[in-house]
């Protein structure tokens, strides 16, 4: 018997992965989805998700400063990504950029002022998108979901 979500991609005429009731399919699903929400919703701050989460993960280490490398491995992103994420946050003024006065080969992103700004107001208007996306999960069953997630991610990295 089909579910909601299942029905609701045949009705939108949304492809489907190799195998009809593929999970990793329906995580493609949720994270695309949630991904267009969220990207409409920061489209005022002009930033994306991508921005938003590149900015987190800069602000989140010692002193708002990563190099090019730390921010690939946090964000699980390719170099040329890494790069054009940093530069658009650079061309908006949410980081500055500079050379590794260790080492000439290392450019590093720090966090402005500004960044941190755009990043707090992000944050905030992002919930209700989560909210949204966990809204047809019963009361805990998120933190079952969470746990169970982390399982995945765990047998992954085995």
């Amino acid at each position: 018997m089909e579910n909601k979500a299942t029905a609701a991609r045949q009705d939108a005429k949304t492809p489907r992965a190799v195998m009809p009731g593929d999970f990793l399919a329906t995580m493609h699903y949720i994270v695309d989805a949630y991904t267009r929400t969220a990207n409409a919703t920061l489209k005022p701050l002009g930033i994306t998700i991508a921005m938003a989460g590149a900015l987190s993960a800069i602000d989140e280490l010692p002193g708002g400063r990563a190099s090019m490398k730390q921010l690939e491995r946090l964000r699980h992103t390719s170099q040329s990504v890494t790069l054009g994420l940093v530069n658009r946050l650079e061309k908006r003024g949410l980081v500055l950029t500079y050379g590794d006065p260790n080492d000439a080969r290392v450019k590093i992103a720090a966090i402005t002022d500004e960044g941190r700004r755009i990043l707090r107001e992000a944050r905030l208007v992002t919930v209700p998108c989560v909210k949204r996306m966990l809204s047809g999960l019963a009361s805990g069953e998120h933190l079952e979901l969470e746990h169970l997630l982390d399982k995945v991610w765990d047998g992954m990295n085995q």
